[in-house]
């Protein structure tokens, strides 16, 4: 993982692995507004803020397919800590209806039977033309995790937010937590951060997360 620090007036170079930083405070600035002690990250294409503790995903527990795989560290918690996944889609995947459409089929089809999709709702993201953004409620299993942690059946809140672009990328984010734990204003903190920047890879190849097709 990379920090580097920069002044306001400058503009970092795209990063074009996952676990890319820049520095928090007035670097922020350059985009979206990021909250105190939040970490501004930065991939290809896209910048976020997260909350102050949250680390990259190790090597061994992170979606390879995702441009950025971050959340609160698994520490043996009995329960699924709260993540945060972004993608890059290169493909020629269609305007944002038909990509909400897709994909609320492939959540049905691969969740538990009990997983029930909300409707959706227009959010602004700077940077995009539009987006909109739905909650996915479904009780994982009572399993062992990888390291052989038993974890409890809990009940995850899952935002799935689909951002469009002219052209292509197309950018989709998912913010996942415990019931328990979900925090509305978290979540819409880490929403109003985003910054998405879709001409730094329309000529990119073999960025890691980028999809094509």
């Amino acid at each position: 993982m990379g920090l580097a620090g920069c002044d306001a007036d400058e503009v970092p170079a795209p990063q074009d692995f996952a676990d890319a930083t820049v520095a928090p405070g007035e670097a922020a600035d350059r985009t979206a507004p990021a909250p105190d002690g939040w970490t501004l990250r930065q991939s290809a294409g896209f910048s976020i803020a997260t909350p102050p503790g949250w680390q990259p995903r190790p090597e061994d527990q992170r979606v390879h397919q995702a441009a950025m795989d971050v959340g609160v560290p698994f520490t043996g918690q009995p329960t699924p800590p709260p993540r945060l996944l972004v993608f890059l889609e290169r493909g020629h995947v269609g305007e944002i209806d038909l990509r909400e459409q897709v994909l609320r089929m492939q959540l049905a089809s691969s969740l538990p039977a009990d997983a029930t999709l909300d409707t959706s709702t227009e959010v602004e993201v700077a940077g995009a033309d539009r987006a909109v953004e739905f909650d996915v409620f479904y009780t994982t299993a009572e399993v062992r995790s990888l390291t052989d942690t038993p974890m409890h059946a809990t009940r995850v809140r899952q935002v799935e937010l689909l951002v469009e672009t002219e052209g292509l990328p197309k950018f989709g984010f998912r913010y996942a937590a415990p019931v328990s734990e979900f925090d509305e204003e978290e979540w819409e903190r880490i929403r109003s951060s985003i910054q998405v920047r879709p001409d730094e890879v329309r000529d990119l190849v073999d960025v890691p997360g980028v999809v094509d097709g």
